[in-house]
């Protein structure tokens, strides 16, 4: 039985593309249900609204972080080809 590797970078991108479009997503739900439900007190929704707030925040430093590391895996993987193509007379 022949098994597909799962994990290549493009279904991770695909993966990360539907997380992401989740993440925007899902808190807008919450919001418009704070907005159009009468019987929500007002703590209730300020929770939910301050929980969204901070979710999206959380969610912005997350992004900041692997776009800093995906930085690093580019210039570390070039590093690697310059060393990897260099002739063993030159190093």
């Amino acid at each position: 039985m022949k098994f597909k590797k799962p994990h290549t970078r493009t279904h991770a991108h695909q993966m990360a593309a539907s997380s992401e479009v989740a993440f925007e997503e899902d808190p807008n739900v919450l919001i418009n249900v704070t907005e159009k439900s009468g019987n929500l007190s007002n703590d209730l929704r300020k929770d939910i609204l301050g929980a969204v707030s901070n979710l999206r925040k959380e969610f912005a430093k997350l992004e900041c972080e692997v776009e800093d590391k995906n930085k690093l895996i580019v210039s570390l993987e070039m590093k690697a080809a310059e060393t990897n193509s260099t002739p063993d007379h030159w190093r």
